[in-house]
């Protein structure tokens, strides 16, 4: 069966370090298509200049929505989501590397390009962090 993503099977998405992994796919009738995942994982990041490092441990739900027209919206919820933005890009954040705790929504064009993203929670900015 053909899906909104493109392809004949439905995307797959998968991190080996969630605990304990869960996902499950699902098309609607109008015509797009559905996956989630959720669990918790491990993750550092690393100032390679400085040494400083940001350790922390999350858990949550990611939703990847695939519109008919082949754009797409992921809406995420929980704590440590990671969520990068650059300069110029439609973000209630603003540019850098944000370790996320609440909820989280983002946009996509269908030609893949970031449309805008929407926040509600607190965001540690780790650029500023690490002194990057």
């Amino acid at each position: 069966m053909p899906h909104a993503a493109g392809g004949v099977n439905p995307p797959t998405w998968m991190q080996p370090n969630c605990n304990p992994p869960s996902a499950c796919a699902r098309d609607a009738d109008h015509g797009s298509s559905r996956f989630m995942v959720r669990g918790m994982g491990v993750s550092r990041v690393t100032n390679l200049a400085t040494g400083l490092v940001h350790n922390f441990q999350g858990g949550g739900r990611l939703t990847f929505v695939f519109a008919a027209d082949g754009s797409m919206r992921v809406d995420g919820s929980g704590t440590d989501i990671i969520a990068w933005y650059f300069v110029g890009d439609d973000a209630d954040v603003g540019p850098g590397v944000f370790d996320i705790n609440g909820r989280l929504s983002e946009w996509y064009a269908p030609d893949g390009s970031f449309i805008r993203a929407t926040f509600d929670g607190t965001a540690t900015n780790l650029c500023d962090l690490l002194g990057t």
